[in-house]
Formats: C-alpha cells, structure tokens, sequence
C-alpha cells in the first residue's frame, strides 16, 4: 500500500478544526486531555479559540463532534458531547465528551513529540520504549514527509551496534539517509514504498555498508528469519551496491 506523502508539521500545523455536522466551526489550538467527571468520560482543553460564525455547540443541538488536524491530514478523534462546551475569558474551551485517553493515547503522543520537535526540546529515539520508538517513526514520517530523492555517489553506513530491534533499524536508517528525524520506513514494505517513491536513478553509485551485521540481522529476523535479507534484495533492486560486515 503506498505510503501518503504528507508535508512537513510546524507549529500551525498542530491547530484542530471542530466541526460537526460535515460544518466548520471553529479553529483552536489543541491543549491537553484530563479525567472527566465520571468514568470513561474526558475534558479536551483548547486554547486561542477561533470561531467560524455562531457557535452553538449544546449537548442537545449537536450530538458528535469532529476534531481534525488543520490541513485534514488525518483525522485526530471523534466524540460525542455530554456536556455543552464551557468557554473562558482567554479564549479557552473545554468539552466533556466520552473519551478515554487510554485507548487514543497515540494520538496525543504524536502531538507531544511534534511540539517537542517544534520548539527544539525532546531526546532522540535511542533509549525509547517500544512505544515511543512507534511515535518517533510516525512523527518522522508527517515532519519530514516521504523522501523524494537520493544522492549520487554517496555511502550509507548503518551500524549494528545502534540497533537492538526492528524499530530501531528503521529509525537509524531514516537517520542516515535524511538527516535527523528522516524518514524511510516503519517496516519492510513501506521502506519499499519509500524507495518507490524516490525513484533513484539507474547508475547513482550509492551504496549501503552494514557494519556489525550480526545484531543487524538478529533484529530484523526477530519474526521473519529472512528479514534481513530481503532488505539487501530491495536495496540492489534499486541500484544500491551492499557490503556486509561482521566486525561485532
């Protein structure tokens, strides 16, 4: 399935459009999720509100609300409202809608990290969990978008030594291709898409050395015992000379 090339995040990008009913209504800047008042309930906090026109949002009028990113890149969440939304003097708004933070926690860690990114606070991916390592490639992937070219002549050095699973094979070869927080891949077959995408050159002259390929091979073969291997054969089917070493 084609990877969907999305542009850039800065930190307009991160405004969340309210609508409902297939109509805007507004523009806010998305601010946090606490408990709501009783279980599996939720308060969404927004902030610098902007309203489309007459605003009105009540737990009788209007039953669901849809809250996108701006530019719909993708869909955030859906709720329904149990409550009618409450505004400040500082243009905040809050919903009470039924919604566990529990099951969308992704979503919110996304956020979190592109904030990060966007304010040049955060750590790198070595060291992260599981978790936060899936967040990291998604958040390579809507910062940096999908890569369109390569350059000649050049070689890539992917060390083993950096890698003890899959995610972080994929989140050091987004690394040494683009450049921090690069992107070129979660997996096998959308590394393939992204090189589909690039399109590289016939006679490029770039080439891949893996270096400490023992750990290399014992990450990506974790759950396919061919992984590894198939990696090479993508990188050759796209003009890309591999040297394997095994200095671990």
């Amino acid at each position: 399935m084609p990877v969907k090339t999305v542009d850039r995040y800065d930190m307009k990008d991160l405004q969340i459009i309210i609508s409902c009913n297939q109509q805007e209504m507004g523009v806010a800047d998305f601010l946090d999720i606490k408990t709501g008042p009783s279980k599996n309930t939720s308060q969404i906090s927004f902030e610098n509100f902007r309203p489309s026109g007459a605003l009105e949002l009540t737990r009788h009028s209007i039953q669901n609300i849809v809250i996108k990113y701006k530019q719909k890149v993708r869909d955030y969440f859906e709720v329904k409202l149990l409550q009618g939304i409450s505004f400040t003097d500082d243009n905040r708004l809050y919903l009470i809608c039924d919604f566990n933070p529990e099951q969308h926690h992704y979503e919110q860690d996304l956020i979190n990290l592109l904030k990060a990114w966007d304010n040049n606070t955060g750590k790198g991916w070595q060291g992260l969990n599981t978790r936060d390592k899936r967040t990291w490639l998604t958040g390579c992937l809507y910062y940096s978008g999908i890569p369109r070219e390569t350059k000649k002549n050049r070689t890539y050095i992917i060390d083993g030594l950096r890698v003890d699973n899959e995610l972080d094979f994929y989140c050091l070869l987004g690394e040494v291709f683009f450049g921090s927080r690069g992107y070129f891949g979660q997996g096998i077959e959308s590394f393939e898409d992204c090189l589909l995408e690039m399109r590289p050159t016939e006679g490029h002259g770039s080439k891949i050395v893996f270096t400490s390929s023992r750990r290399i091979r014992s990450a990506l073969n974790t759950y396919y015992p061919d992984e590894f291997d198939r990696v090479c054969t993508i990188f050759r089917k796209f003009g890309f000379d591999t040297f394997i070493t095994h200095d671990d």
